[in-house]
């Protein structure tokens, strides 16, 4: 099924990728309490954890944007925003505060952005990429 030219997929990822961003968004204007983390014993500062959760979302939501536009940084940028939250979420277990959806969220986006449909989707080989090769191709320009 296609959406607007995008399979529903890259949509529906997209969707997930905003909707964790302005969850997380929540936690740094203050409408929601930001989850504590400490590393052996040291507790890192609400104003870092604040300052870390916000340049994660943003992250994500540059991440959804390019998703769309069947950018290759954009599945970049939420593999990377998703194994950063993968993570967390698991630190957050760790400390006895699990959050099961968000990690089960989480281990779905990751596995979805690497499967063989989106791969091939998003990374197309260089050449189609516009990016000129080093080595000349046969019957080719040099």
């Amino acid at each position: 099924m296609r959406i607007a030219g995008r399979p529903f997929g890259i949509l529906a990822l997209a969707v997930l990728a905003v909707a964790g961003a302005l969850w997380a968004l929540t936690g740094v204007v203050g409408l929601r309490a930001v989850p504590e983390f400490s590393v052996k014993g040291i507790e890192l500062a609400p104003e870092l954890v604040r300052a870390i959760i916000a340049g994660w979302s943003f992250m994500l939501l540059a991440g959804a944007l390019l998703l769309v536009a069947l950018r290759r940084w954009g599945w970049v940028l939420l593999m990377l925003g998703t194994g950063l939250g993968l993570m967390a979420a698991l630190w957050q277990w760790g400390l006895g505060s699990p959050e099961p959806i968000r990690l089960a969220l989480l281990i779905v986006t990751a596995f979805y952005l690497n499967g063989h449909q989106v791969r091939d989707l998003l990374l197309r080989p260089v050449e189609r990429a516009g990016v000129v090769p080093l080595a000349p191709q046969e019957g080719g320009r040099r």
